[in-house]
């Protein structure tokens, strides 16, 4: 498995085992996204392009206080959003390991 499949499968991992809030898990996901330094050189264009949209609309709330950007983001968030943001992210990794 490749470093950006690894990172991947352990944002879906955090999303679906945690107990936390979808905002919580969310952010717990997105450490494991912005992680990688770039897109896989293994994936297509397509999925690295969404890989750097997801990583963007996750860190797009300027950080205050001892708070990150991640959580800045994530907690301005509605659930409705985080959901949206985390079926993105399950996408991205049906997509990268070619389907269920």
């Amino acid at each position: 498995m490749s470093n950006g499949s690894k990172k991947l499968w352990e944002a879906v991992h955090v999303l679906v085992t945690s107990d936390r809030t979808i905002q919580e898990r969310l952010a717990g996901a997105a450490i494991s996204l912005i992680q990688l330094i770039g897109p896989d050189p293994t994936w297509s264009e397509a999925h690295g392009a969404e890989l750097q949209a997801l990583r963007q609309e996750l860190t797009s709330v300027e950080a205050s206080g001892s708070e990150g950007r991640i959580q800045a983001t994530t907690r301005t968030l509605s659930s409705e959003q985080a959901s949206k943001l985390a079926e993105r992210i399950l996408g991205l990794y049906t997509a990268v390991k070619g389907g269920i």
